[in-house]
C-alpha cells in the first residue's frame, strides 16, 4: 500500500464540512426513496416527497397572498371598477393554483398494475441464459421499437413507459420527475401540469402588469409626482416583487417552451432527454432492432400531436 504524504494534507474546514453534512442530510430527506402506495381504487398516490410540495406551495400561496394584500388591497373600492374585479380575479387564480399543485402532486401518475409471474405462452429461444423473457420488438407505424419485459413489476412493460426503481412501479405515459412538486408526472397527471404552468404564467404575468400600472402609479401619486424610475427606486418592495414575479415568470415560460414543442413532435420529456429517436439502433442494448428508432413513430403531425395529447393526457402510445 502506497505511503500518504500527511505534510500536504489539508483537513476541511469546519464551515465546508458543516454545510456538506447539512446538505447531505436534506438531500436525503427530501429525495424520493420509497414506495409509492395508491389509494381510493387507484386515484391517490402517496409517498411523493412531501417537504417539496409544501415548500413550492408556500413559495407560490405566501408572497401571492402579500401581493393581493398590501398591492391589490389599496386599489379595491376605488371608483374604477376592474380594480375590484382584479381583486377578485386574482384571488380566486390563486385558489385555482394551489389545487392543481395538490392535484398534480397526488394524482396518480399512471401506475401500471403489476403481473403475477412469467407471461404464458413462452418458447425457450424467448427467454435468456436466466430464464427471463427477452426484450421484443413492435411495429409502430413502419417502425420497429424495442419493448422490454420488467423483471419487478412481471409485465411486458407498455410503450413510452419507464419503470422506477425507487417508487417500485411502472409509470404510463412517464413524462419526468417534477423536483418542485416533489411527484412523478405520467399520463395521468400530465393535462393537469401543463395547466397549472399556463396558469401560473399568466398569473405572474398580471402580477407584473398589475405592479407596473396601477401599484406603481399609485405609489408615485402619494409620493407627491416624481419620475416612475425614481419611485421605483425609492420602493424596494416593489423591486423585489417585480424580480420574483419576473422569475416566476421567466420559469414558467421556460417550461412551457419546451412543453409545447414536445406535444408538437409527440414526445415525451424522458424520451427528449434520452433521445430515443433519432440516434440509429444504440449497440450497447443488445441485439433487438428498434432499441433506438431513427424516427419517432407516434409523430402524426402538428394538429394530430396536439389532439393526442388532449385525449390521452400525455403523449399517446
Amino acid at each position: 500500500m502506497a505511503e500518504v504524504d500527511l505534510r500536504h494534507y489539508k483537513p476541511p474546514s469546519g464551515f465546508k464540512a458543516c454545510v456538506r453534512g447539512i446538505l447531505q442530510a436534506v438531500s436525503a430527506k427530501w429525495e424520493l426513496r420509497g414506495p409509492l402506495r395508491p389509494y381510493c381504487h387507484g386515484s391517490i398516490v402517496v409517498g411523493q416527497v412531501i417537504p417539496n410540495l409544501v415548500t413550492t406551495a408556500w413559495m407560490i400561496a405566501i408572497p401571492a397572498a402579500a401581493g393581493i394584500h398590501y398591492y391589490v388591497g389599496p386599489l379595491l373600492g376605488t371608483k374604477p371598477l376592474h380594480h375590484d374585479l382584479l381583486g377578485i380575479s386574482a384571488v380566486l387564480q390563486l385558489v385555482l393554483i394551489l389545487v392543481l399543485v395538490l392535484f398534480v402532486a397526488l394524482r396518480n401518475p399512471g401506475l401500471i398494475q403489476k403481473g403475477h409471474g412469467l407471461p404464458e405462452g413462452l418458447l425457450p429461444e424467448d427467454l435468456d441464459v436466466q430464464g427471463w423473457p427477452r426484450a421484443r420488438s413492435i411495429c409502430v407505424r413502419n417502425v420497429w421499437v424495442r419493448q422490454e419485459f420488467c423483471r419487478t413489476c412481471m409485465l411486458w412493460r407498455p410503450l413510452r413507459s419507464k419503470h422506477l426503481r425507487d417508487s417500485g412501479w411502472c409509470v404510463e405515459g412517464f413524462d419526468h420527475y417534477c423536483q418542485l412538486l416533489g411527484t412523478v408526472v405520467g399520463r395521468r397527471n400530465y393535462l393537469a401540469f401543463i395547466a397549472l404552468v399556463h396558469f401560473l404564467a399568466l398569473f405572474t404575468l398580471e402580477a407584473l402588469v398589475v405592479l407596473g400600472v396601477g401599484v406603481l402609479p399609485h405609489r408615485r401619486r402619494a409620493s407627491r409626482g416624481g419620475h416612475w424610475l425614481e419611485t421605483l427606486l425609492d420602493s424596494p418592495d416593489i423591486c423585489c416583487a417585480f424580480a420574483y414575479a419576473l422569475l416566476w415568470l421567466c420559469f414558467a415560460l421556460r417550461i412551457l417552451h419546451l412543453h409545447w414543442f414536445l406535444i408538437a413532435r409527440n414526445m415525451t420529456m424522458n424520451e427528449y432527454v434520452k433521445s430515443h429517436w433519432g440516434l440509429g439502433n444504440d449497440p450497447q442494448r443488445g441485439e433487438v432492432p428498434g432499441s433506438y428508432a431513427n424516427q419517432n413513430p407516434f409523430d402524426k403531425g402538428c394538429t394530430s400531436n396536439f389532439f393526442d395529447v388532449c385525449v390521452s393526457g400525455v403523449a399517446a402510445a
